[in-house]
């Protein structure tokens, strides 16, 4: 689970590079005959998405730091490791070594569908929806001054 957690960084800072620069692009066209306020318009721009990138850093590493527990609901467990059994050979003469690998089959599937959703919505929620929020917020403060 651990190794998901790189991944995920990066993908952030991919996501979070495209959307500073479409902010810049957009700021551009808007203010190109105000260079003072397109140039204050960049500051914050590169501020903002910094600081909401280290919050979702934040959040994402604590997420996997999360998902490192085994924890899963019994029911959820329960029918994952049901699907595990049923989808592999017969068992072998080691009977304990495939129980276990049934069981780690099972919880791997719960954690990367939990991040699988998890990681899209953080990224989403701070680098795209708050991002423009607060910007919007900065923007309108830094016209009215």
């Amino acid at each position: 689970v651990s190794k998901l957690e790189e991944p995920a960084i990066m993908k952030l800072k991919t996501i979070t590079e495209i959307t500073r620069d479409i902010f810049t692009v957009v700021a551009e066209q808007h203010f190109s005959a105000f260079i003072n306020l397109f140039k204050a318009a960049k500051v914050k721009i590169a501020i903002m998405s910094n600081k909401q990138e280290r919050e979702a850093e934040k959040l994402l590493q604590a997420q996997i730091k999360v998902e490192c527990v085994v924890y899963s609901q019994d029911s959820l467990y329960s029918n994952k490791l049901s699907k595990a059994k049923s989808n592999s050979p017969k068992p072998s003469a080691n009977g304990s070594i495939q129980e276990m690998s049934y069981h780690l089959q099972a919880y791997y599937k719960i954690v990367s569908n939990r991040l699988a959703d998890q990681i899209p919505m953080v990224i989403r929620c701070y680098i795209l929806n708050e991002f423009a929020d607060k910007l919007r917020i900065e923007m309108l403060q830094l016209i009215q001054d």
